[in-house]
Parts: structure tokens; sequence; C-alpha cells
């Protein structure tokens, strides 16, 4: 979506918007204020602060909303084209003429960088800020920070960085960042006003209402108070945003000690800093990834779903069930079974139930989700779904007309249904067949609307998680035999579900035959513990409750040095670091065969389904990316290492790369 900016004479006050270009395509992603608008704007603010007929300005977005571009990031370096967003808010704020900025509908952080750099920010009902920069672990560029601190206090800015947190405006205007609502009709018409009668004021004239620059300064002790506050709070936030809080309660510290220029200098260096650590990179790339899998679905095919319905599927379904009633669609659960289908009705009641004792959602609205639960004992019951979830067996006894959306795996026998793997309660694969590409365009639009990442994978039996599971255990395993206790690894990952611990918890017998599956052969440890459970002796990795995880590997620990004489590894101790860099090099290893085989159709959707199906903090950015990090000739020279132990060669796709200067990033930009 390009933009432009056009300015209109109106009398003594110069009308600035940025509107959609001629022949631009509102359906576009919109490209925020890159480049060439910043250049546009710039140049306009420039004409303006020299033409004396300017008395005042009113700065508007024009059709198509204000600016707010998918990656947040990209609006705010400047280049030999354009200056900065933060020159350009330095260049509203000393314009020298009165700035009225007119305010509606969903507004970036970038967009109220620029209104709070102006003098008066005149806000329609519909009025919302949503500033994701937090939660990409940095902050609100152009000054936004100390701007808003030294208008509204600090209390008041920093909430501008609550992680997941969208200002809807009567909390703007109770915060200060407003100045005006209005109520019913046209917020532009009601800023022009405004505009109008600063353009005409004379000396000594009253002012309209406005929160000044500095008005949130007044109380240095009430200010440093609340700095205070913040400050004791860090250790509340999770771990990869606890930098970016720490150093927004600085930005704000230094609106009330350092002059604006220092402060605002300041502010630029910390937003730089953070911009340039792991983990805004990190979190920016699942952002990036995100937004090109969402980016490739065409929403309005969920338009004419109104029914899902799930066959056989019992608890299973729950997830899925729940999550498509609480966004509005009618959710039928079928079984044969009385049972089984109170099964499934309960499940989803629990967790409805659940989600509003955790606030998640109101009692209203989990009424209205269970409001649009219902039960079938009969196929039949099932008429009018777009859709409907089974397992092949039990999908032979639905009528033949109905949609089929296989769980699983795609069967020969229903060779037009596609397949969904459920792999985490917001992502799922979808495996589409060799024909009805209408219904996968219309399961994934469903899907997104639910707030469910749908991943499009190949056909191949397994999919992308499931894989990466299997080379994850396979890898650890790894590590064990080279020096690693099996607590150290699970300590070393980091993982929600630490990978050892899953092993025990869902059966060895059931991880070594979803190895064997997929290619992935149990290691002499694996093998031995499971020749133990066989002799009925333990075999599990962990042993004994409330004890150390130290001491409750020990039995496990001390067959490893037979084991290792056995295969002739020399042990060595090995490092967190060390662990986490093998591990992770094996996903990215067995990535790397996906995106060759064509099971992944993105190094993005690689790291997505590591996020979920592996537990992997969303900081580290998933193994592709962590690869791309490290450099991919250091991590194929680890696996070409890691050979002896019994990791295969690393993938072909690695040399092409390497040879070709490009990194696994570079697939997914073309």
């Amino acid at each position: 979506m390009r933009r432009q900016v056009k300015t209109d004479l109106r009398g003594a006050v110069a009308v600035v918007s940025l509107a959609l270009a001629a022949g631009a395509d509102p359906r576009a992603p919109d490209q925020g204020f890159d480049p060439a608008l910043r250049a546009e704007l710039a140049a306009a603010v420039a004409a303006l602060r020299a033409n004396r007929a300017v008395a005042a300005v009113l700065l508007r977005a024009g059709a198509g909303g204000w600016p707010d571009a998918a990656d947040p990031l990209s609006e705010r370096a400047a280049s030999e084209l354009a200056p900065g967003l933060d020159a350009l808010a330095d260049a509203l704020a000393a314009l020298g003429k009165p700035v009225v900025v007119a305010l509606g509908g969903r507004l970036s952080a970038a967009a109220l960088a620029l209104a709070v750099a102006a003098g008066w920010r005149i806000a329609a009902r519909d009025t919302v800020f949503v500033l994701p920069q937090i939660v990409l672990a940095t902050l609100p560029g152009a000054g936004l920070m100390v701007r808003a601190a030294r208008r509204a206090g600090a209390a008041a800015a920093l909430r501008l960085v609550q992680p997941g947190h969208a200002i809807e405006l009567n909390e703007a205007l109770g915060l200060g960042l407003l100045d005006g609502v209005v109520e019913e009709g046209d917020a532009d018409a009601a800023a022009l006003s405004v505009a109008q009668s600063l353009a005409t004021a004379t000396a000594g004239a009253a002012m309209p209402p406005q929160r000044a620059d500095g008005a949130g300064l007044g109380d240095p002790a009430a200010f440093l108070a609340e700095v205070a506050a913040a400050r004791s709070a860090l250790p509340q936030v999770p771990q990869p945003l606890r930098e970016a809080r720490a150093r927004a309660i600085d930005c704000v510290e230094a609106a009330l000690l350092l002059a604006t220029p220092e402060a605002l200098q300041f502010a630029q260096v910390a937003q730089d800093d953070l911009d340039a650590a792991p983990a805004c990179r990190a979190l920016t790339h699942v952002a990036a990834a995100e937004r090109r899998v969402i980016g490739q679905i065409e929403t309005a095919a969920a338009n004419a779903v109104q029914r899902v319905g799930f066959w056989e599927m019992g608890s299973a379904a729950a997830p899925l069930a729940d999550a498509l009633s609480v966004a509005g669609f009618a959710v039928v659960l079928g079984a044969a079974d009385e049972a089984a289908l109170a099964e499934a009705l309960a499940a989803v009641a629990l967790r409805q139930q659940a989600a509003e004792a955790a606030g998640r959602i109101s009692a209203a609205a989990r009424a209205a989700a269970w409001a649009r639960i219902e039960g079938a004992e009969r196929g039949e019951g099932l008429a009018g779904c777009s859709w409907v979830l089974s397992n092949a067996e039990a999908a032979a006894a639905l009528p033949p007309d109905l949609p089929l959306v296989l769980a699983g795996e795609l069967a020969p026998e229903f060779a037009a249904a596609p397949a969904l793997r459920p792999v985490a309660p917001r992502l799922v694969e979808l495996v589409p067949p060799a024909g009805a590409p209408g219904l996968v365009a219309t399961i994934a639009a469903v899907l997104a609307r639910a707030r469910i990442t749908p991943l499009r994978t190949g056909a191949a039996p397994g999919g992308i998680a499931a894989r990466l599971v299997a080379r994850a255990y396979a890898a650890a395993e790894r590590a064990v035999l080279a020096g690693a206790r099996p607590d150290q690894v699970d300590a070393a990952l980091g993982v929600a579900d630490p990978l050892f611990r899953r092993a025990d918890r869902l059966g060895l017998p059931r991880i070594a035959t979803e190895m064997r599956a997929l290619g992935r052969a149990p290691g002499p440890l694996i093998l031995r513990l499971l020749a133990d459970r066989q002799a009925g002796t333990p075999s599990t990795f962990y042993r004994g409750a409330a004890v150390p995880p130290d001491r409750a590997v020990a039995e496990v620990t001390a067959l490893l040095p037979g084991l290792r004489a056995e295969a002739g590894i020399a042990a060595v101790p090995l490092t967190a670091m060390q662990i986490r860099a093998r591990v992770m090099a094996e996903l990215a290893d067995e990535g790397a065969a996906m995106l060759q085989s064509g099971v992944a159709l993105a190094a993005g959707d690689i790291d997505l389904a590591a996020l979920a199906a592996l537990g992997l903090p969303r900081a580290s950015g998933g193994p592709m990316h962590i690869a791309d990090t490290v450099g991919l000739l250091a991590t194929r020279t680890l696996l070409r290492n890691l050979g002896p132990l019994g990791a295969p060669a690393p993938e072909a796709l690695w040399d092409v790369l390497i040879r070709n200067g490009r990194r696994f990033g570079d697939l997914d930009r073309g």
C-alpha cells in the first residue's frame, strides 16, 4: 500500500494528508512510514517552515488510515534517500508553528510518536494505539518515550511499553496523550477548526486546551517515585523483555533529569542498542515468519463458513473446537457413542471454564462460545458443516457428501481430503491433497480467524513438527553420549517441556516408534533402556521423586561409560552453550532436509514449528534463525564433527547456500 504526502492550503492552515497514492491497491500490505513517505513528509515540513503564509498545520491520515507497517522496525532507520522517523518527529516539534494532528482508527507507535511531537492531538472515538515494540524486545522510536513522559508523566509513558497492551481512546485520554476527543462527527473537521483558531489567534489570546510539553514533569518527586516503582517490578517481567523494559524506564527517567535534546539522544542510543541485540533480532524474525504465513491466506474465504464439524475425535478436538467457537463459528462435535460424545463436550467445557477463570475471556464471551457448541450422534447431524475433521478409519462411516478433513495424514481412499495435524493450541500443519485447493484455502482462513497459525506442508508423512521432535531426541541422546548428563541437556535447552522428562512421561516405546517411523533410529542409550524395560527393570531417564536432577539421573548416568566404550566415544564434558549448539545445529539440518524434500515450504515455517512443538523460547528465533545468526559455515562444520557420534552428514543444501553466499532466511524472501 503506497502512500504520498498531499498538502492543501485552507486559508492560513496547511492540511498535510498521508493519502493513498493514485492507483495504489488498498488491499496490499501497508508499508507504513517507508523511506519514500518519510522523504516526502520531510520535504513538506521544510516547505511549511519556510512558507510565511502558513500560520498553522493540520496533519491527518487521509484515505487508507494512518500508515501502519507490518514490520514496525522497518520505519526507523535513516538512509541516503530519507530521514529517520526520529528526525521527522524533531522537525515537527521544531516547526515553529502550531501543529494539530487528527487521529482515528488503529495507530502505530510511529504515528503516535509524530502526534506526541506535535502540539495538539484530536482523536476520533475509534482511536486505538497498538505498540508492539516491547514484545520485540525493543522500544518505540522517534523519541516517543521521552516526549510522552514530558507531556503525561512517567506512569503514562511506561504504559506504552506494557506487553500485549493496546491503548484505547479512554485510556489514552486518561493518560494525557490526547488533547481532545470527537464523540460524534469528523475528527479531521474538528482538528481543522482547532488549527484555524490557532492560525488566527492574536498575541495573548486563549489557546485551545492542550497537554503541553513539560506538563508531566510538574511533580519531580512523584515522577521519580513512579520510576522507582517500575524498576522494583522489573523481576516480574519475562526475561527476554526485561532489558527493553529496563531501558524504557531509563529513557523515562532521562526525560526528567536531562535537557530534551540530550534525553532524546539517550533514548535513541537505547533503541539502537536494543534493535541490534540478539533477542530483538530473533523476535522480529519470528514475527515476520508469522506474518508471512498469515499474509498468504485469503481471509475472506472464511466469510461463508458458519459451522465446522468433528467426528469421533474425542477430547483431542477440544483445543481446536474451543478456539473456533470463541472466534464465532458454530461447532458440531460428533460421536456414535454417547460416552465418547460426552467426553468431547466436557473437554471443551473445561477449557472454556479455565479460560474464564484465568481472565482470558469474559463470562459473557464464554457463555456465547459454549452456546455455539452442539453434539451429534449420527453423521447426518454434521450436515451444513463447511468441513468435518475426522481420522480416516472413522470417516468411512460419514455421508460421502460431507467435506472431509483428515486428522494426521492424507489417505488414498479420500483423495480429495486435505489433512490437518495439530501441533500446539495455536499452530497446526495443513497438508493439501492433489485437488480441492478451495477447501484448503477455506480451512486456512477459518483457522486464521480463530488466531491459529496454519502451516502448509508437503505431503510426506510426519510433517514438520514430528520430524523436528524425532531429530531433537536423537540429537539430545548424542549430546549425552558425548559427555553430558540427561538433566544437563534438559537444562541447557531451556524448553518448557524438557526432552528427557517428556520421554519419561510419554514412554520410551512410543518415542522409539515415532523416531523409527521418521527415519531416526534410537541410539544405544535409548535401546539399552528399552531392553531394561523388557527385562522388567526401570526404563526412565529420571528416577526417584523429590530428588535433585543430577541424582535422579544417576542410574542412567552410570550406564554411560559402558555404552561410550562400546561405541568408541571418548566423553568430554559439555557446557550448556555447547549442548544448545549441537542440538540446534541438528534441528537446522533436519530443517534443511525438509526444505530440500518439500516437506517444509519456508525456513520460517520450520522455526515456528520448532517453537511450538519443542517449546523453544520465542527469543531464540528457532533453529534456522540460529544457524543464520551463527553462520552456515560454522554450523556445517559442527554438523560434520558430530558424524562420529552417529549424526547424519549435513544436507546438500548447506553447501549450496554457502557457495552462493546466502542464508536460510533468504529463501523465504525469494
